[in-house]
């Protein structure tokens, strides 16, 4: 494995049900009632997107969700990197 290093001051949770503890997050950091949701098509196409989107509206937030934001390219992982 290449070895690597990530710094990020952002929360990560992952693991089924996690969509419902967004508004608890949002509302933990005080953000605005203004929300952005932003997804490419792909991903969209799994209902997460929208059922993030509905947890927040649920919770009072106002929600724009996005989904034409471009796919990252892939990568291939097969070879090795560039020198």
């Amino acid at each position: 494995m290449i070895p690597f290093s990530i710094i990020s001051p952002s929360q990560l949770d992952f693991g089924s049900g996690k969509v419902a503890i967004i508004p608890d997050i949002v509302k933990a950091l005080g953000t605005s009632e203004k929300i952005l949701v932003l997804s490419d098509k792909g991903v969209a196409g799994t209902g997460v997107p929208a059922k993030t989107s509905e947890s927040l509206e649920d919770r009072g937030y106002s929600v724009l969700l996005v989904d034409t934001v471009p796919p990252e390219r892939s990568m291939n992982w097969t070879k090795s990197p560039p020198a």
